[in-house]
């Protein structure tokens, strides 16, 4: 990085901390916050990453057509199938199944019409579907290269004594050491449904146009307005599933979700993040293109997704994080991660790798080229960290579900 960047970074870190010199207003807090802090923008903002991949495939690849007509289809049967009339239904199953298990690639895709073959065309890979598994796999990947145990991908599913928690024994134990094995259950589920309930109840359509490529298009895509019936609706079925899921009385849920919202609304990690303008709810991956469209139109914010971060922090050579070795903490984990051999992402559409909560503590604290910000010195609540943590663990693998399942894995 040249010195104009680091003092770019510099710069923006001394307008962060000016910030949070200011007194917190609470409720002006929570209503910058609730404009910002939204899961509606992450994975519409992966849908299109993935539409954007299709647009540029119709026309520069013999398969092209093809696997656009592919994607097509399973993207309206996934929205068919999971739609507000069955919602509470099928996510509940959903849930169910990954309290122990995690989305794996499952048996090959089957198609209700035949790929064409004529006019240069060629047939495209149809891909995996996605089913919850218990299964601990790591198969060869396409470049001939065995994939090492993680423990940080949904191919590792280890059982913990942990709801939802499916990664290594010892942090299953740290968790339960510190007695937020609830804790993360609950955040978890609430990061599971609020991100399903997003993009059902607000996802909108793509643009139709009389021509048979509306579905590439990623410049028009509309959401639903966030009317008060649509997010009323959706918090009556946070409620509702919350209640079912775990057994308790409707005032328990809405004290739980009460909670959960407080933390990610109105809390001094809210200040910090709104602070450096970042969404509570992080991206896996980015994509130029569409990263930059959405940027433009006001949708997305200016971040550094979870792969870039992960794939940083084990280059050696870059170093372009955790400058001066500062924290002993973050200077632990980040030498750990160096020298783990799991794969940052075998794929270039793998969404399936997970940040382990070190690495994620150190990703909310991380600041470019510069030393990483000092929780203490920010009054900034571990548990807070770690709500966001677990609720961004549900998010992720409900949408690496739901992209596999419209996109195929292993392709």
């Amino acid at each position: 990085m040249n010195n104009y960047d680091k003092k770019i970074n510099a710069a923006f870190r001394k307008e962060v901390l000016n910030f949070l010199e200011k007194k917190i207003d609470t409720k002006s807090l929570k209503f910058e916050c609730s404009k910002i802090f939204d899961s509606r923008r992450v994975i519409s903002y992966e849908l299109l990453s993935k539409i954007a991949l299709d647009r540029f495939t119709v026309g520069n690849n013999d398969f092209g057509y093809n696997l656009y007509r592919i994607n097509n289809y399973f993207y309206k049967t996934f929205f068919k199938e999971l739609n507000n009339k069955n919602f509470k239904e099928k996510i509940i199953d959903l849930l169910n199944k990954s309290k122990n298990k995690t989305p794996q690639p499952s048996k090959e895709r089957k198609l209700p019409f035949r790929q064409i073959t004529s006019g240069g065309h060629t047939t495209a890979l149809v891909g995996k579907d996605v089913a919850y598994s218990n299964k601990n796999d790591f198969k060869e990947n396409g470049f001939g290269k065995k994939k090492i145990k993680g423990p940080y991908d949904y191919n590792y599913c280890n059982k913990t004594k942990i709801n939802f928690f499916k990664g290594p024994t010892d942090e299953a134990n740290q968790i339960i050491k510190l007695k937020y094995e609830d804790l993360f259950a609950h955040c978890f589920l609430y990061g599971y449904v609020d991100s399903t309930l997003n993009i059902i109840f607000r996802r909108g359509t793509l643009n139709e146009t009389n021509d048979e490529h509306n579905f590439e298009n990623p410049k028009y895509f509309y959401y639903e307005d966030n009317n008060m019936k649509i997010k009323n609706k959706m918090n009556n079925l946070k409620i509702e599933i919350f209640c079912q899921f775990f057994n308790l009385k409707k005032q328990n849920s809405i004290n739980i979700i009460n909670e959960i919202k407080n933390s990610i609304y109105e809390s001094t990690l809210s200040h910090f993040l709104l602070a450096k303008k970042e969404n509570y709810f992080t991206q896996s991956k980015g994509d130029d293109a569409i990263y930059e469209s959405l940027i433009e139109q006001g949708n997305l914010d200016q971040v550094d997704p979870t792969h870039s971060f992960l794939g940083s922090i084990k280059d050696k050579k870059k170093n372009e994080y955790n400058k001066g070795y500062k924290y002993e903490r973050i200077n632990k984990i980040f030498n750990k991660s160096r020298k783990e051999k799991y794969e940052v992402s075998a794929w270039f559409n793998d969404y399936g790798f997970i940040l382990n909560y070190e690495q994620f503590r150190f990703y909310t604290l991380r600041c470019l080229s510069l030393p990483p910000y000092d929780v203490k010195k920010l009054n900034l609540s571990e548990k807070d960290i770690f709500i966001r943590y677990a609720v961004n663990n549900g998010m992720r693998e409900v949408n690496y579900y739901i992209i596999s399942k419209i996109f195929g894995c292993g392709i």
